[in-house]
């Protein structure tokens, strides 16, 4: 375990595992934390022949619980807790306790990602998490701050119809014990009373990543401004109706790069995505712009694409499913291209 001033906490003997098709998230989660040497498509056979939800499930909470529980001593979180704050503390102290890293359902039970790590402020409560993520865009770690987003949307209850529906689920080992606090960083207020334009967070974005690290327990780090080779300007995501969602914008944290994001709805820091310095320019439209004219022959500029959140397609939060006019919905990891509005099985 990697510890930096008694502030960052990761376990970084795991090696990151990139999911293979859209629905090896558990497969890949597992091979990371068992460091599996079964390819993951024997994983993912595995799990499907245990879902007893195949209606609404590519592999359910109960399977990926009994294929660990078979080579590893853990609980699942939907026995123990009632909500994702009490699973959260679950999920930190079970790291400090017994260095154990394992999978836990996010986007409302829609994917697998891997918990490995935490952050302390300077009192000694738990700010946030470290997540590794297998979808095949996101990069390095990402931190996901205790505040609204992590708990109403990212760790938000399941919402997949039969027994899960209502639940959290994550695993920890049986070994932990309860010896961190996690201090939930309140919301902020809307700014001024109205209703927030693009360049009304653009203003303020020095004076909201100064007050949120800090206040996440981050010492060491600064905006990194336009104008060199690698980096636009603040990159903006949308949702579904174009209406701005979350600023993206870099920074170097203990001289390493990583990208914010920002949520335009009450100007936080909702996650903090470490980035892979080959791997940056899946944030740029210049690059994707490229990209889309290499694979799909599709001469485009920069200008006319839009990242965009599609909960019903981007898995991932922020893996970069970029609106294309004429096209529809291009998924650059995947070679998906989304269309219609046909509802995909989680997990």
């Amino acid at each position: 375990m990697n510890e930096d001033q008694g502030q960052m906490c990761i376990i970084d003997d795991i090696k990151t595992v990139k999911q293979e098709t859209y629905y090896y998230c558990a497969a890949a989660c597992i091979k990371m934390c068992l460091k599996d040497e079964k390819e993951q498509e024997e994983i993912f056979n595995e799990l499907k022949e245990r879902t007893k939800d195949k209606e609404n499930w590519y592999a359910d909470p109960g399977a990926v619980y009994s294929y660990l529980a078979e080579r590893i001593d853990c609980d699942r979180l939907s026995e123990l807790v009632h909500d994702s704050f009490e699973a959260a503390e679950k999920i930190v102290s079970c790291i400090a306790s017994t260095r154990f890293s394992a999978p836990m359902l996010v986007s409302k039970g829609k994917h697998w990602v891997l918990y490995s790590g935490y952050q302390l402020d300077d009192a000694g409560y738990a700010k946030g998490i470290y997540i590794r993520d297998p979808w095949p865009t996101t990069t390095g770690l990402t931190f996901y701050p205790f505040g609204k987003y992590f708990f109403d949307e990212y760790f938000g209850a399941i919402d997949a119809e039969g027994e899960m529906k209502g639940k959290i689920e994550a695993f920890v080992s049986k070994g932990m014990c309860d010896c961190v606090k996690i201090k939930k960083i309140p919301a902020k207020p809307q700014y001024g009373g109205g209703v927030l334009a693009i360049m009304d967070v653009s203003c303020f974005i020095d004076d909201i990543i100064n007050e949120d690290m800090h206040s996440f327990g981050f010492k060491n780090f600064k905006r990194i401004r336009g104008g060199g080779a690698y980096f636009d300007n603040c990159l903006v995501y949308e949702d579904i109706t174009y209406k701005p969602k979350y600023l993206l914008t870099f920074l170097e944290i203990n001289e390493q790069l990583s990208i914010a994001a920002i949520n335009v709805d009450d100007r936080s820091i909702i996650a903090i995505i470490a980035v892979n310095t080959e791997e940056y320019d899946l944030y740029s439209m210049e690059c994707i712009a490229q990209k889309l004219k290499n694979r799909y022959n599709i001469d485009i500029s920069k200008e006319s694409l839009r990242f965009v959140e599609d909960k019903r397609f981007s898995i991932s939060c922020f893996a970069p499913c970029i609106d294309v006019p004429g096209l529809g919905r291009v998924n650059l990891s995947l070679d998906k291209v989304s269309f219609g509005t046909k509802q995909q099985k989680v997990g």
